[in-house]
């Protein structure tokens, strides 16, 4: 039996990689293209994005994107290395699938295929999308002078490897290929694990990484620079009252009509302040005639502040429920779970709701910060992942960060100053 052979029937032994990402979240799926080096060597084929681009700028993949309605994944990750690098799809077998991954950042399942390159030739890299295509072999990555070893939030030390030039393989990228030469050689690394590697080898690429400046979601919005804003915002400290709540809720509010997005609106409720706001929130937008579902992540210890508004919704028509293992489908999530109370990663009910909302795609709105963010340590644990970010007050300071960008969204903040409630754009400080 070959290589490929052996390959072929490694990928058909593994524990779920037939099932696929499940229903009702959005599937990518990215072509492993291996190809034959010589002297028993292969070589994988990547791309490194540009650094414009809104999703992981200036990152090594996979070539890959979205599967299509009626589209295997087998035929979107051959249909996308056509439109990414000009690959000949007749040029390629495919050899299995490897399981399908959630990947945070993007609110996407991802389905990797495996395929030999059987007829190579020159690939071209999309202009609008591709900076460079790299082969890199099978040897230079099991080779200890490139391994480095970088931090995920879920998954603890994960393999990451310095490709010179200053291209550093890593993310979600960089798992597949941990996987994929745990079945070329399951001693590949010699029982080292990136946990062993030493200090200065444990790499950090987030802090380097290029932050694409994205359009704004909400548009008519005073921008402010980081600096700007931090010296106006600590004059209005926040106060966790009922008047604060209902200021910043009213501010939410009118952000989430202003996605002029039509459908169920769900507001994720925990006990928190930030819970209260998310209670205004509903109560304003079931009064408004929205269809609203208030979700409480437990129906005891609430906030005081909560009680009166969420009456309100329920008196208005908005479904007040608490969460029991599913969560409603919704075109619009407002994420009012847990704020910058946060302390140690999510668990229980509110670990639940994030994990379920990886089965649908709506636009995710998230009051304070995303829930799971620790306001001051980041990314510690599952994060519901935002489209846009309204802090109240003066935003934590791990919002600012380059790490935090993918999760936060458009970030924008709510200076509560007597009870008037200004929704500012916090924008990246002039070169």
């Amino acid at each position: 039996m070959d290589l490929f052979d052996r390959l072929r029937t490694a990928l058909a032994a593994l524990p779920g990689a037939a099932e696929g990402a499940p229903e009702g979240g959005r599937i990518g799926a990215a072509l492993v293209l291996l190809r034959v080096a010589g002297e028993g060597d292969l070589e994988i084929v990547y791309t490194r994005r540009h650094d414009d681009l809104r999703s992981h700028p200036g990152q090594i993949s996979f070539p890959g994107g979205r599967v299509d309605a009626g589209e295997t994944v087998e035929a979107a990750a051959l249909r996308e290395a056509f439109e990414e690098v000009a690959l000949d799809p007749s040029t390629v077998t495919v050899l299995g699938r490897l399981p399908a991954f959630y990947i945070p950042p993007s609110r996407f399942w991802l389905q990797p295929v495996v395929a030999r390159w059987d007829a190579p030739h020159d690939l071209v890299g999309a202009e609008a999308e591709v900076a460079d295509v790299l082969t890199v072999r099978v040897s230079t990555l099991k080779d200890r002078q490139v391994w480095r070893a970088v931090r995920m939030a879920t998954l603890g030390e994960s393999w990451a490897w310095s490709l010179g030039d200053g291209h550093l393989l890593w993310g979600a990228t960089g798992m597949v290929t941990a996987v994929l030469l745990g079945l070329l050689d399951p001693d590949w690394s010699g029982g080292t694990v990136p946990a062993d590697l030493s200090a200065d080898l444990h790499v950090e690429p987030w802090r380097a990484a290029p932050t694409a400046v994205r359009p704004a979601v909400l548009s008519g919005v005073e921008e402010r620079s980081i600096e700007q804003l931090t010296a106006a915002a600590r004059r209005a400290p926040l106060a966790e009252s009922a008047a604060a709540a209902a200021a910043a809720g009213r501010a939410v509010a009118g952000a989430v009509e202003r996605l002029q997005m039509t459908g169920h609106v769900v507001v994720l409720i925990g006990p928190g302040f930030t819970g209260a706001v998310g209670a205004v929130v509903a109560s304003i937008l079931a009064q408004g005639g929205r269809e609203v579902t208030a979700l409480l992540s437990r129906s005891a210890g609430l906030h005081t502040a909560t009680r009166e508004p969420l009456a309100q919704a329920e008196a208005a028509g908005a479904a007040v429920e608490v969460f029991e293992g599913v969560l409603p489908q919704a075109s619009v999530m407002v994420d009012a779970l847990i704020g910058r109370g946060l302390r140690g990663p999510l668990r229980g009910a509110p670990l639940e709701i994030v994990r379920a909302l990886r089965n649908q795609m709506p636009k995710i709105l998230a009051v304070d910060l995303p829930s799971g963010l620790d306001p001051e340590g980041g990314l510690i644990g599952e994060v519901a992942t935002a489209d846009l970010t309204i802090a109240v007050g003066a935003p934590a300071p791990w919002l600012y960060s380059a790490g935090a960008h993918p999760f936060v969204g458009d970030l924008y903040t709510i200076a509560l100053d007597g009870g008037a409630s200004d929704l500012v754009r916090v924008v990246p400080a002039a070169p």
